[in-house]
């Protein structure tokens, strides 16, 4: 299989990218090991990492100008292949929550018919390999804390700042 690889850099921070022909296959805040990109060195196995074209240049317009405080525009398909069908109601939940606004884990699990699944849906998002398409970041605890990032917790209120409208993004220095 190949995929696509493209980036988006902005404020000292990078969003990579890589896209199957199934959709976007996955989201990556940060540096990422030159494995993952194109000429890297060791492939996995099956899978060879090609140049960026069509919708794969289109998520990284959207996610550079993203970082510059626009709204987040690519509405286009994710490739979801092997997830589990729970994750796949919590991501779509989660989808459903405004830039600009939050919801708890509880109001997640709500909405996806499990409300006493509040752990499981955080299980869930820690695992979300479309983060800012699956915006898990607008996910907070019940007490109004940030609660856990995969980047850290100053990454997500940069992230909620940023789509709060309070300026482009701008990635921490010590961090990443």
């Amino acid at each position: 299989m190949i995929l696509e690889h493209a980036f988006a850099r902005a404020a000292g921070f990078e969003v990579h990218a890589w896209t199957s022909p199934h959709g976007v296959a996955a989201i990556h805040l940060g540096g990422v090991p030159a494995v993952a990109t194109i000429g890297g060195s060791t492939p996995v196995a099956g899978i060879e990492v090609g140049a960026a074209s069509g919708a794969v240049r289109e998520l990284s317009l959207a996610l550079a100008a993203y970082l510059q405080g626009e709204r987040l525009t690519y509405e286009g398909p994710l490739d979801t292949r092997g997830l589990p069908e729970f994750s796949l109601l919590v991501y779509d939940a989660t989808r459903r929550v405004p830039a600009g606004s939050v919801a708890t884990y509880r109001d997640i699990a709500r909405a996806v018919g499990r409300p006493r699944a509040v752990r499981a849906v955080g299980n869930a998002l820690h695992r979300n390999p479309f983060p800012l398409l699956v915006p898990c970041h607008r996910v907070i605890l019940g007490s109004g804390r940030l609660g856990g990032y995969a980047c850290g917790a100053e990454v997500k209120k940069r992230l909620l700042d940023l789509e709060a409208g309070q300026g482009a993004f701008e990635f921490p220095p010590d961090a990443g």
